[in-house]
């Protein structure tokens, strides 16, 4: 019993400074992340630009819009748009994913692919699979 005591004592006395160390331990001496995105005023005027031209606020119901974007202004607005939000974004695709339809009308649907199993739907279904499990997220 006395032996249990002497070591809770000594258990008290030492946790402080067993804390202490791991705090001072565990803090890096140089910032893991960097928070430092700045914008030029040109670079801000082409993503104010690029937001207006591509604004869905005027798009009527059921509208399919399209967007063609370099890789260089996808991530200029993508930045500038996260920026006001506050923090930084860069957007990294692997080449050809934003060539697949999307918001298509049950129309156009019927008209490019006709019935959900048949063969020209199940050729994308196949590679859009096919891109999924070949992505890095997904591995």
């Amino acid at each position: 019993m006395k032996r249990l005591f002497k070591m809770l004592v000594w258990l008290i006395i030492l946790s402080p400074f067993v804390l202490t160390g791991a705090v001072i331990f565990s803090i890096e001496d140089t910032a893991l992340v960097d928070n430092q995105f700045a914008l030029s005023p040109a670079q801000v005027k082409r993503a104010k630009t690029l937001a207006q031209q591509h604004a869905l606020r005027n798009a009527r119901e059921g509208e399919v819009k399209s967007v063609s974007l370099s890789v260089s202004d996808l991530n200029l607005l993508a930045g500038y748009m996260v920026d006001v939000l506050g923090g930084a974004a860069v957007v990294s695709l692997d080449e050809g994913w934003l060539d697949l339809p999307e918001s298509l009308s049950d129309q156009e649907f019927k008209s490019q692919y006709g019935e959900i199993g048949s063969p020209a739907y199940n050729k994308v279904v196949k590679v859009i699979e096919k891109r999924i499990a070949g992505s890095r997220l997904y591995n």
